[in-house]
């Protein structure tokens, strides 16, 4: 069980940036319509080049700018970020949403994103040394320093480790070699990484009978589980934390773990309704809803989208679906939206058969042009620098925020999803999430459901999603992977 949780929620805040945390361009329908050149490949003698970008993207809003520059502990003042803009060698591209940055800034943002591949490396190292070591593995983040308005002050990679631990000590001499081990830092932390997923899923599965449970959410930067319980009267309070013993008996032992910590809300719900990225609708002209990404199910090509789009239309099988005006498939009258039941498979998504290979390409939209899906990830660690392109708000980009949240919604329960940090729009539900990869390549992950709010690894209004292997394992589907060296993709 170690092994297989540590690869699909590794626990902490790790690694990557907010950065790109409101940023999203809207590709305007002239520029949609023309077609668009994949960057050239890179070869052993020429690696990619990560500031590289094969159209320009806009500036995005000031504001916009200095609110991420603030979220990653970059200088944020409005005369010193003006002034990088207007200097003759700022970097622009789009992987930062067209944000400008000194030369010096932009190695630091290349930095942390490799940083991620060492988080991987750690990953690797304690899932194969699970028996040995999982009572050690706290988890892995990564520190932004954010507001510290010094880009050098941030960018450390943590390894959290159980402090009295009686292996603990030696881990670090033990640790693979890694691209930036200048920059991992070691924090001692009470609970392991198994101990806080233990504690989640029993919760999780038993919430729905526990009608004053609204969420449980695991926050790993600190190293707890959450849950989040209805307010009233009847809680004991003091400094925001719920006093166990004023709860329920039977939600009282539930909870009872040290590691678990209970704080009284309500989950906040907004559902974003109805290529990757490309609206679609159920009548003709119409734009509801959007598309995930390309998958084989029934022997037939298909398209992932939202489950609550389908019982919001009324729609059922045969039904045609279109994209603008032209007919691009059937509804398959297959859909999942929640759970009755906390203990349920609670994801949201559907499946949309296609007219024909044809039909769908393997890519999604990624700003103004298109990035090729080559596989997926199922690393859903807090931190992970996270894409997702929705047919009303363009693409944004931001870390991941709450790697495993069950909550509930409107009588139902949605079970393991994960946030991001970029809000989402009226529209946006069924949108790809996916992992941006050089050479204009992408890695998918989730499929969004709707905006979300109110617990406490959720930084304001997130997307929430339901994650990619979650929903394949549901109904034994299969990924369609493009052509990498397909040098034309017209759309």
């Amino acid at each position: 069980m170690f092994a297989k949780n540590l690869r699909l929620k590794a626990i902490g805040v790790v690694l990557m940036a907010v950065l790109l945390a409101y940023i999203g361009t809207m590709i305007p329908p002239e520029l949609r319509a023309q077609p668009f050149f994949e960057s050239p490949l890179a070869t052993p003698s020429q690696p990619w080049p990560l500031f590289e970008s094969p159209l320009p993207v806009p500036l995005p809003p000031l504001e916009t700018e200095i609110e991420l520059r603030k979220s990653i502990g970059f200088r944020s003042d409005t005369e010193y970020v003006k002034a990088v803009r207007a200097s003759d060698d700022m970097v622009v591209n789009e992987i930062f949403g067209g944000v400008a940055f000194t030369p010096a800034e932009a190695r630091e943002l290349e930095v942390r994103l490799n940083l991620e591949k060492d988080g991987d490396t750690l990953l690797d190292f304690f899932e194969e040394k699970e028996l040995e070591f999982q009572d050690a593995f706290g988890g892995i983040y990564l520190e932004h320093a954010a507001g510290s308005e010094d880009y050098t002050a941030g960018g450390k990679l943590v390894l959290q480790l159980v402090r009295d631990h009686e292996k603990a000590n030696g881990i670090p001499a033990m640790l693979p070699p890694l691209r930036y081990h200048k920059r991992l830092c070691i924090e001692w932390v009470d609970f392991s990484s198994e101990r806080l997923e233990q504690q989640f899923w029993a919760i999780s599965n038993a919430a729905a009978q526990h009608p004053e449970l609204r969420a449980v959410s695991i926050d790993g930067r600190n190293n707890q589980v959450e849950v989040l319980i209805a307010p009233s009267n009847a809680w004991k309070i003091s400094d925001g934390v719920v006093d166990k013993a004023s709860l329920p008996d039977d939600l009282a032992t539930l909870v009872a773990d040290p590691s678990v910590f209970v704080r009284e809300g309500e989950i906040e719900e907004e559902p974003v309704a109805v290529r990757g990225g490309d609206s679609w609708s159920n009548t003709s002209g119409g734009s509801n809803c959007t598309l995930g990404f390309k998958i084989e199910y029934n022997n037939t090509y298909s398209m992932l989208t939202a489950g609550h789009c389908i019982s919001a239309l009324g729609m059922s099988a045969g039904d045609d679906v279109y994209h603008n005006t032209t007919k691009i498939g059937t509804y398959s009258g297959v859909y999942k939206d929640g759970a009755s039941s906390s203990s349920g498979t609670g994801i949201d998504a559907a499946i949309l058969y296609m007219n024909d290979f044809r039909t769908a390409y393997e890519d999604v939209n990624h700003y103004s042009y298109y990035r090729d899906i080559v596989g997926s990830t199922d690393n859903y660690v807090a931190g992970y620098w996270r894409c997702r392109t929705g047919q009303s708000s363009g693409t944004n980009c931001g870390e991941i925020k709450c790697t495993s949240i069950t909550y509930q919604s409107g009588g139902l329960w949605y079970t393991d999803m994960f946030t991001i940090d970029p809000d989402s729009m009226g529209g946006d539900s069924g949108s790809p999430v996916y992992r941006p990869e050089t050479n204009s390549l992408a890695s998918v992950t989730g499929v969004v459901r709707s905006r979300a709010s109110g617990a406490a690894c959720m930084n304001g209004w997130d997307t929430s999603a339901s994650k990619w292997h979650n929903i394949r394992d549901y109904w034994g589907l299969t990924l369609i992977a493009g052509d990498a060296y397909l040098p034309l993709i017209l759309k």
